[in-house]
């Protein structure tokens, strides 16, 4: 029979630190298509930039856009694994607190935007669209919102949900911050 503080029972699921630097790696591999880390060569355009020069990137360099896509993508699915095992764990844990769902809504979300924003990606590589100078422009803002703000505030209730959850059940620090006593 489950009790909530029964020591000898374990959770079973994935590692939540390997999904963590699953996620990352595989996040991190889809920026180094597009981001030039060294200043040389062509740059990935930033939001200030002219319709044509944004329609010249993507149709330049539709097989890095593409690579960072595919990786991107790939990235929301850990990250989406990551929350539901870590909302497991603070609920077998015996947390109720609303800081575990606050938790899951931002790490769902967050993993929804870098999904469609990778999805978006594609469209903007794929032949064709890029030709035409205002579409790149459009779905270029529309991934911009999506991956910038839509990507960082929920990302942030994630972290907050879990650390600040983690704290209030001792899960980070089980003795105290100074140890026994």
């Amino acid at each position: 029979m489950k009790t909530e503080n029964n020591p000898a029972e374990k959770q079973h699921g994935p590692h939540p630190g390997v999904l963590a630097i699953v996620f990352a790696l595989l996040f991190n591999t889809g920026l180094s298509f597009v981001v030039s880390l060294s200043g040389k060569g062509s740059y990935y355009p930033g939001p200030w930039e002219t319709a044509s020069v944004l329609a010249d990137y993507f149709q330049n360099h539709s097989q890095n856009v593409l690579l960072c896509a595919f990786f991107q993508f790939a990235a929301a699915i850990p990250l989406g694994i990551f929350t539901a095992t870590v909302v497991s764990r603070l609920q077998f844990l015996g947390n109720r607190a609303p800081g575990t769902f606050i938790a899951m809504f931002g790490g769902f979300m967050t993993a929804f935007n870098v999904a469609c924003c990778a999805l978006i990606l594609w469209v903007m590589a794929y032949p064709g669209i890029a030709q035409d100078i205002p579409v790149p422009r459009s779905l270029y803002y529309l991934g911009f919102a999506i991956g910038g703000v839509g990507y960082s505030v929920p990302l942030g209730l994630l972290i907050a949900g879990i650390s600040i959850t983690s704290f209030f059940i001792k899960a980070l620090c089980p003795n105290g911050w100074f140890g026994p006593g």
